[in-house]
């Protein structure tokens, strides 16, 4: 299997969809196939958030949750590939998850993990 070169690849959340009341802030992320990628993501408790990657030159094929956080649930539309990260009731505080991507581009195929801090307030 050939894999796409580690060269910097700029991550776009596309669409962070949130309730328009909610506070949803993330960080650019600039992600790198191959490796792990730490990000931050700040929201209000009993709100979520919700996002999409889109690289240039390459396809996203799947997102697999490895573990899930153990203050709330990560959810992946397996068709768009959109993933949704909601805290358990009446928590806040620190958790953390992980999204595994596969991509493609005409010749090459990669994956890589991307690691959310979130911050439940």
């Amino acid at each position: 299997m050939n894999r796409i070169p580690t060269a910097l690849v700029a991550a776009v959340l596309a669409g962070v969809a949130a309730p328009a009341h909610a506070a949803c802030k993330m960080s650019p992320i600039q992600y790198n196939f191959d490796q792990v990628t730490v990000t931050t993501m700040e929201i209000d408790a009993g709100e979520y958030c919700a996002g999409s990657f889109r690289f240039p030159n390459l396809r996203v094929t799947k997102i697999v949750v490895p573990n899930q956080p153990r203050k709330g649930l990560v959810s992946v539309d397996e068709k768009t590939t959109v993933w949704k990260y909601r805290p358990f009731k009446d928590f806040r505080g620190e958790d953390f998850f992980a999204l595994k991507i596969f991509a493609y581009n005409s010749r090459k195929t990669s994956d890589g993990t991307i690691i959310f801090r979130v911050r439940v307030k």
